[in-house]
């Protein structure tokens, strides 16, 4: 148990934090980049890289962390006008199509990283950062995202209603069965 609580904490605490870092680097250097063009009249020839790839990462590692605090786009509209039933049925095929997609593209990078790094390519600016590298971003990012997902999935399963229509998570509605009430 101790390895699943390091796990959920490198994946709630550190990833998302090593996400908001490139973000911050990607607008830092849009900020460098725009005043040495505004007061010295230079521009960085790998500016362009530096926040395309800053972006990519921080945003496939925060995938699954923005999925937990109800940041993903969801079809409200449709939802508002579904029985409860269905409701729940819809949810949990949109969590298995949506893991499913994510897992395949986790599969699809995972077989084109090897060839990126069997042939040798770089980017194309003078930092010549190994495009393996680079790409390494969406397996992990797909992984961590079909996680959240599977997760979503199962605790919705492992859940119950009282009489009121609220909904328990398992292990409160444990408690509740149990005569506890804290």
């Amino acid at each position: 148990m101790k390895v699943i609580g390091v796990l959920k904490f490198i994946e709630r605490r550190v990833i998302p934090n090593i996400g908001v870092a490139f973000f911050t680097l990607a607008v830092t250097w849009m900020l460098i980049e725009a005043l040495s063009r505004q007061l010295f009249h230079r521009s960085f020839e790998i500016s362009e890289e530096v926040v395309m790839f800053s972006l990519a990462w921080a945003i496939f590692l925060t995938l699954a962390q923005s999925g937990r605090e109800n940041f993903h786009i969801d079809v409200d509209l449709v939802f508002r006008v579904l029985p409860a039933g269905v409701k729940r049925v819809v949810r949990s095929i949109t969590l298995l199509l949506s893991a499913f997609y994510s897992l395949l593209v986790v599969l699809s990078a995972v077989k084109f990283i090897p060839h990126l790094y069997a042939n040798r390519i770089i980017s194309s600016s003078s930092m010549e950062l190994p495009l393996w590298a680079v790409y390494l971003a969406i397996p992990i990012g797909g992984l961590l995202l079909a996680l959240y997902y599977l997760e979503t999935f199962f605790s919705r399963l492992s859940t119950k209603r009282t009489k009121s229509g609220k909904i328990l998570h398992a292990s409160l509605s444990a408690n509740l069965e149990n005569g506890d009430t804290k």
